[in-house]
């Protein structure tokens, strides 16, 4: 499968409805329209929440996702709802169809997140807060970290962050940066460790250990460097 087609497979299932009369065409991102976040499709036919059939990880996972969708904030969640670069992509210029394969097929958006809770494809949070986390870097990336999106992004982040200091230690544990990411971002004792359990993160981790320089994020930090590092690189 080429790139192209690889590139409409993936933006094809984030396109999917997610809230109701959604059906209307989008002219950008700036211009999504903003339906209401209730009766999302994590129903059944019968009425009864998708929790009922979910482990009490993916519980907490699915009622932290819900939470994004909550009116509220919906002027923040709306350039998420396709993956990042889509109409780009359906213009057939730069953006998604200029990735590579491997980046194409970690395209993340909050539809996709739906479907893979709708088909239960998530057995455990980490999986959930890797996509999020996932969705939001590949928005640093492509954007850059001082875009508009990018600091919509940020908000989500730190929003997710409270989110999760709220949960159980265990739990806790299983959403470190370091071990969502799989050691590429976090603090340096949660990458030593390899994500075990250590004393040092007995206690609830506080948003201080996620915001640098009282502003940006571990993750948004160490992605600025990326982006001046390559620009150096390019003046040489």
């Amino acid at each position: 499968m080429n790139q192209v087609d690889m590139a409409d497979q993936i933006t094809a299932a984030c396109s999917q409805p997610l809230f109701p009369n959604q059906d209307q065409a989008m002219a950008g991102q700036e211009s999504f329209p903003l339906q209401p976040y209730s009766n999302i499709m994590l129903h059944n036919p019968n009425g009864n929440s998708f929790e009922e059939d979910m482990n009490y990880e993916v519980q907490q996972a699915y009622r932290i996702f819900n939470g994004f969708l909550l009116d509220k904030h919906k002027g923040i969640t709306s350039p998420f709802l396709q993956p990042i670069g889509q109409q780009e992509a359906q213009h057939g210029i730069g953006g998604v169809r200029g990735w590579s394969q491997a980046q194409l097929r970690q395209l993340m958006c909050l539809r996709r997140m739906e479907e893979k809770f709708i088909n239960q494809e998530y057995e455990t949070i980490t999986e959930f807060v890797a996509d999020f986390r996932l969705m939001l870097e590949n928005c640093y990336r492509y954007h850059g970290v001082d875009h508009w999106i990018s600091k919509q992004a940020q908000k989500l982040e730190i929003m997710l962050e409270q989110k999760l200091t709220l949960l159980s230690r265990t739990l806790r544990e299983k959403t470190t940066l370091a071990v969502t990411s799989k050691g590429h971002f976090g603090a340096e004792e949660e990458r030593s460790s390899g994500g075990t359990s250590t004393r040092r993160r007995l206690a609830p981790r506080s948003l201080a250990t996620i915001i640098v320089g009282g502003h940006e994020s571990v993750m948004v930090q160490a992605l600025r460097m990326e982006e001046q590092q390559k620009a150096k690189e390019e003046k040489r």
